[in-house]
């Protein structure tokens, strides 16, 4: 009896012991699930994390996403979406913010180079020069005068779009002696280089032949030549205003188009800049050179807003 109940024992501890094994293994298995499956979440999440810093940093999500790992039995990708996979694997490890050690005469040269690089390419400019009230225009004249100008460019834009309107025969743009002699004429080059800021009378008309000559160019051309009047009223009349080169300088920008060209925009400021600083040197209300000077001013500070202060002056009016 003793030993049937012993090996009775020993029975029920085996069947013990082999439950409990049985238990063991299935609660491993149930973590080891739980463990993946919290680790594809983590994965999820840090994937998902990726695509929201590249949306924020960026602005775009991934435009070809891919699957799976990279294949490193080839030695180079053999498709596009390999390619991929392995610039995402490489992506995937990279640390999103990287720090770099400058030694400091390294940085100390670059400071240098920085410094000097500006110096070259943000010149000093002088402020635009200010002028006593009995000089400037005021708002009613302002408001009118721009309104005179739109009027003038839409007639212009109307003229150029119908057919039958008398255009004169013009040089190509880059023939730079033809269009002196086109804008000035044999005799006039020399005054509209070099003639003196007190000659000359108020610009009430165009010169005949001017708007014909406008009419003919396209937009290009008109930038162009723009660009070339404003660079050499700079270069040959650092202290004056020739009739014809205002008369020109007026015309070709009642052609050129908005919003303006940077580079435009910049050919404006310039001569609104040089019409400043000359208007700064009269002495007198009654100085001939004073309206021509006011008319180029408005034109493009306020007309092109290229002035902080007329361009507040015509606020209300519907510019185009």
């Amino acid at each position: 009896m003793g030993e049937a109940s012993s090996e009775q024992q020993q029975q029920q501890d085996e069947q013990q012991q082999q439950e409990s094994a049985a238990c063991v293994t299935a609660h491993g298995t149930s973590c080891s699930d739980a463990d993946a499956e919290e680790a594809e979440e983590g994965a999820d999440d840090i994937s998902s994390s990726d695509e929201e810093y590249n949306h924020k940093n960026f602005g775009i999500f991934q435009a070809l996403p891919v699957d799976g790992e990279p294949d490193w039995a080839l030695d180079e990708p053999d498709s596009a979406e390999e390619y991929l996979r392995r610039v995402r694997y490489e992506a995937a490890r990279c640390p999103r913010v990287v720090r770099a050690e400058v030694p400091e005469a390294a940085a100390a040269g670059v400071a240098h180079v920085s410094a000097r690089s500006a110096r070259h390419v943000l010149p000093d400019v002088a402020p635009i020069a200010d002028a006593p009230d009995w000089a400037k225009p005021n708002k009613s004249w302002v408001v009118k005068f721009v309104e005179d100008f739109q009027q003038l460019r839409m007639q212009l834009h109307q003229a150029c779009v119908q057919e039958g309107y008398p255009v004169a025969q013009v040089p190509h743009v880059n023939d730079l002696e033809a269009w002196e002699r086109a804008c000035f004429g044999q005799s006039a080059q020399a005054e509209a280089r070099h003639v003196s800021a007190a000659a000359g009378a108020e610009m009430t008309q165009l010169t005949p032949g001017i708007c014909s000559k406008i009419m003919a160019l396209e937009q290009p051309e008109v930038i162009s030549l723009f660009l070339r009047h404003s660079q050499q009223l700079e270069e040959h009349c650092p202290d004056s205003l020739p009739l014809l080169r205002a008369q020109w300088l007026f015309a070709l920008a009642a052609r050129l188009e908005k919003p303006c060209h940077p580079e435009v925009a910049a050919a404006l400021r310039a001569v609104l800049r040089h019409c400043c600083k000359l208007r700064n040197a009269v002495s007198q209300a009654g100085d001939p050179l004073l309206p021509k000077l006011n008319v180029l001013i408005v034109m493009a500070g306020a007309y092109f807003a290229q002035d902080e202060v007329l361009c507040t002056y015509v606020d209300s009016v519907d510019l185009i």
